[in-house]
């Protein structure tokens, strides 16, 4: 038999053939139209299900309700199917797969738009919202998950618990490629989440094995908690609020492990560009949770003032932030490594490039980890950091705002970082015990480095003043520091 002409896949948005009707789950099974793909070999293609045709009939004209057809594509196909949605705006709400293996949901790339149906009209911080009954879709129990080339509109859904969005509970092999994610209402933000994705789980049911890659995301964000084995890389965030990417349980018990955050493009954030960390909820201060081998590696975040974001933040932060107590959290082998950070010096005060902070801060006494909260075996190099904010206070000489801040470290290495036009350069204050500081280069005119409050052990040397930078301080005198004279253009040694 001769080959077609060229090599072919899936069609640009023809609705293709019905083929035949799949007599064991009476679905209706279309074999896609073919176009060129180019120099590749002949493929292979699943059957795929069509939402649009019979006995589904969704319209996806961007007004008939198509909660019903869409769901019934989903529930009636068979696993290892694919479900279509042809170009069109098709308005759901509380799409479910529940215990299902090997489902794609395929479009034809932004123009398949799936949006949210929205609730029942309320105000939400003095913001015109919804009452949040209504999500896009939840994925529970299931396996092996791939949503591709669709867009979604969360359709104006804010708060934490109104997320809108696309909701994964306790699945494993969870891809997610070449979407497009948009809350279209612009309106006045407020300190609300809107968020995209959001994996979660609990001590019975944990995500594992996830892939998040290559989609568009307009004023929203992803949370990743209850997860281990995730990559989340070359995703474009704008404008997303509060954070671009959020890894972290709410309250006690969480464990987030094996997670690479790598070369992402975040504009604007609300507040963070990348947020490492466990909150309060329902019960009380975060306790017990664990981040283990976390790498943030190759991602750019620019922060600057403008008709949405006017206020502080971070462009990284990791660790744990509560008006209460916390208590056992461990924050284990995080990599900082290789980001560019760029703040702008209009965004209101302070702004850190990277910060590491446990607060309220509970010093231990000279022991190891893990009785207290803390930071063990993490990595902040070869950063670029540039226009970070911050303030003297006056009566303490102490800097808040840095390229750089970070507190309760232990046995971590903060080293070749390049920060420049910020207020301070790296600040490494309180529960420092056996770390290694050295070849960080800064021009803050405030305090080029300020090191204080240490638990003994650590090792500080070459770090680097450039152009107008101001002078260090360090107050290092725990048992063992090796701590720096400053002087000249660099930082020389002295045994204390």
């Amino acid at each position: 038999m001769s080959e077609p002409p060229g090599d072919w896949g899936i069609g640009d948005g023809g609705a293709g053939e019905l083929s035949e009707v799949d007599a064991a789950h009476g679905v209706a099974i279309v074999e896609p139209r073919l176009r060129p793909l180019g120099p590749a070999a002949a493929l292979m293609f699943p059957r795929v299900v069509d939402v649009t045709l019979a006995p589904f009939g969704a319209k996806g004209d961007g007004s008939t309700d198509d909660t019903e057809a869409v769901q019934a594509a989903l529930t009636r196909a068979p696993d290892g199917g694919v479900v279509y949605f042809p170009r069109g705006s098709y308005v759901v709400e509380n799409l479910r797969i529940s215990g299902r293996q090997c489902l794609t949901l395929l479009g034809d790339g932004h123009r398949s738009r799936i949006v949210r149906r929205r609730g029942r009209p309320i105000r939400v911080n003095g913001v015109d919202s919804d009452d949040g009954a209504t999500e896009i879709l939840l994925v529970e129990d299931s396996s092996d998950i791939t949503i591709e080339r669709l867009g979604f509109e969360t359709n104006g859904a804010n708060g934490i618990d109104r997320p809108g969005g696309v909701r994964f509970l306790a699945c494993a092999g969870v891809r997610v490629r070449d979407c497009r994610f948009r809350d279209s209402h612009r309106r006045d933000f407020g300190a609300d989440d809107r968020i995209a994705l959001r994996f979660e789980g609990d001590a019975a049911g944990r995500n594992s094995d996830v892939s998040i890659e290559d989609n568009l995301f307009e004023n929203l964000s992803v949370k990743v908690a209850m997860t281990s084995r995730a990559r989340i890389a070359g995703n474009h965030f704008i404008y997303p609020v509060p954070v671009g990417i959020w890894i972290g349980g709410m309250g006690h018990d969480s464990v987030q492990e094996d997670i690479d955050i790598d070369d992402n493009e975040i504009v604007h954030p609300f507040e963070t560009g990348i947020r490492v960390s466990n909150v309060d909820w329902g019960g009380g201060a975060p306790t017990r949770n664990a981040m283990r081998r976390i790498r943030i590696a190759g991602n750019r975040i620019r922060k600057g003032r403008n008709d949405y974001v006017a206020i502080g933040g971070e462009g990284i932060f990791v660790g744990n932030s509560s008006e209460r107590g916390t208590e056992a959290n461990a924050f284990e082998s995080v990599l900082i490594d290789d980001n560019t950070i760029l703040l702008s010096r209009e965004v209101g005060n302070p702004t850190r490039g990277i910060w590491l902070q446990l607060e309220p801060r509970r010093e231990p006494s000279a022991v190891e980890p893990p009785n207290w909260d803390h930071f063990a075996l993490c990595a902040i190099r070869d950063n670029m950091i540039s226009g970070s904010r911050g303030f003297e206070n006056l009566d303490t000489l102490e800097v808040f705002g840095a390229g750089i801040e970070a507190a309760m470290l232990y046995r971590c290495e903060v080293a070749n970082n390049m920060i420049r036009d910020s207020d301070c350069g790296v600040k490494l204050a309180g529960g420092l015990m056996n770390n290694l500081v050295h070849h960080n280069a800064s021009d803050g005119p405030q305090s080029a480095f300020f090191y204080k409050g240490s638990l003994g052990g650590n090792v500080i040397f070459t770090d680097v003043f450039m152009d107008h930078a101001a002078g260090a301080q360090a107050d290092l005198q725990g048992n063992g520091d090796r701590v720096p004279d400053f002087h000249g253009d660099s930082i020389s040694w002295a045994d204390r």
